[in-house]
């Protein structure tokens, strides 16, 4: 949730039955500060979360954070912020698609060169 005065972090609650009731707001984690939030969880278990920086003082436009449920539920920092390029076309609305894993292709190699011998006179 979004603290619309933008003067501290963003707001999260926290349901045990699948969204039928849910926790008080509190505060989330500094670097999970921000709008518009759409997250997928990795294979591993991570969770992946893009959305539009509303820290103060932010210079960055969209931040992936990657890190735990764990890591966001005891206000811990995550693994990582990464800062994504910005679109001028419309870079306001993050959004997140997990790609299937290409199979994995054998390493190329260089053709061996034949060697002819050439007889000298």
């Amino acid at each position: 949730m979004r603290e619309n005065k933008r003067t501290g972090t963003s707001l999260m609650m926290f349901s045990r039955d699948e969204g039928k009731t849910w926790s008080r707001p509190v505060d989330t984690p500094w670097g999970l500060t921000g709008d518009r939030h759409h997250g997928i969880r990795l294979p591993d278990g991570r969770l992946v979360i893009v959305f539009r920086n509303s820290a103060p003082l932010a210079q960055s436009h969209v931040i992936a954070w990657i890190g735990t449920y764990d890591d966001i539920k005891q206000g811990k920092p995550g693994q990582y912020r990464i800062s994504l390029l910005r679109t001028f076309k419309d870079g306001c609305y993050p959004g997140l698609h997990l790609l299937p894993m290409a199979p994995s292709s054998p390493r190329p190699t260089r053709p061996t060169a034949k060697r002819t011998a050439v007889a000298r006179s």
